[in-house]
């Protein structure tokens, strides 16, 4: 539930994304283009929201105008969105983190993030910083596998200087910090430069 200002969004598997005022617990807008269900939604500012689905589609909505852009089309379904230094990094369920100009002035970008899929990001609007939760097994080691037997999801952080996003990055692992599926992360703030986060609940990396 990404917010921006006085405002909130949920995403949700009933295929609606909801704009609320936190405030007065107000719904503002319903969003229902994703009919297959809608997976993540991000603000890229407070007048534009990001939302992504299982059809693998990313909308751009203008809210004050409630009409909608395609952003992206994937052939496989968005599992997660943030919003990383003015640009929009999108986790398909092919396993790419695809890092996208919403004005359109780049090309695409696709960061290598190792072995499975991406479940959740967090990002930095202040800093180029970007950090994933990566479905993963132990490298060089037995699978480890969560309570429903499926491969269990690590923490791995990507530090992206804004100069390195045309390169494509290999993020290290930052943390490994849950033995079973990682839900969602959030970044409580970063400095500028993107050399000393702090995330919830507990890790400090300078």
């Amino acid at each position: 539930m990404p917010g921006a200002g006085r405002q909130l969004a949920s995403a949700g598997r009933d295929g609606a994304v909801v704009v609320w005022d936190p405030g007065s617990a107000r719904k503002l807008a319903r969003l229902t283009e994703h009919v297959s269900g809608a997976t993540a939604c991000a603000f890229l500012d407070p007048a534009r929201l990001l939302t992504a689905g299982w059809d693998g589609v990313v909308r751009l909505w203008d809210l004050p105008a409630r009409t909608a852009t395609t952003l992206w089309q994937d052939a496989a379904a968005i599992r997660a969105l943030a919003v990383v230094a003015g640009e929009v990094a999108i986790s398909s369920q092919n396993g790419a983190i695809t890092v996208v100009d919403p004005a359109g002035q780049a090309d695409p970008v696709i960061l290598n993030t190792g072995e499975g899929h991406v479940d959740t990001m967090a990002a930095a609007r202040e800093a180029p910083v970007l950090i994933t939760g990566n479905t993963n097994d132990v490298p060089a080691g037995a699978p480890v596998r969560d309570g429903f037997g499926r491969p269990a999801t690590f923490t791995e952080a990507l530090l992206i200087p804004s100069a390195d996003l045309q390169g494509g990055v290999t993020p290290p692992v930052w943390d490994r910090v849950h033995a079973e599926s990682l839900t969602a992360m959030a970044i409580v703030s970063a400095d500028p430069t993107g050399e000393t986060v702090v995330a919830a609940p507990r890790l400090l990396l300078t």
